[in-house]
């Protein structure tokens, strides 16, 4: 029986991955917040924006268009290498959303002006 994975995860814009050892029955979520700890901890660059693992997504390759559920066994993926990217910020925060509705400060002076 396993009881620890190497697991590699290349972060968006970062040279090489990082290194995680983590148990085979953790989730994505946990894979993503160890390999964020990691990062940060290394003292790698570019510095992340943000340190949150609600604002970012794991994917099998850079490639791949479609992000791994958070809650999906580590051991159920059958990969060793992942990458990870922040996720767009209308699926992290509703608020990003409100502000595109929002008219332009342009558009309210235009009005101003008629």
């Amino acid at each position: 029986k396993l009881t620890k994975l190497l697991l590699n995860v290349n972060i968006e814009r970062s040279l090489g991955p990082v290194k995680v050892v983590i148990k085979p029955d953790n989730t994505v979520s946990d894979l993503i917040e160890a390999a964020i700890e990691i990062y940060v901890k290394e003292k790698r660059r570019p510095f992340l924006k943000e340190t949150d693992p609600r604002f970012f997504a794991l994917h099998y390759s850079q490639f791949s268009l479609k992000s791994l559920k958070a809650d999906e066994k580590l051991i159920n993926l059958g990969s060793r290498n992942f990458f990870m990217c922040s996720k767009p910020c209308t699926s992290v925060n509703s608020s990003c959303s409100e502000k595109a509705i929002t008219p332009f400060p342009l558009i309210k002076f235009m009005e101003f002006l008629l």
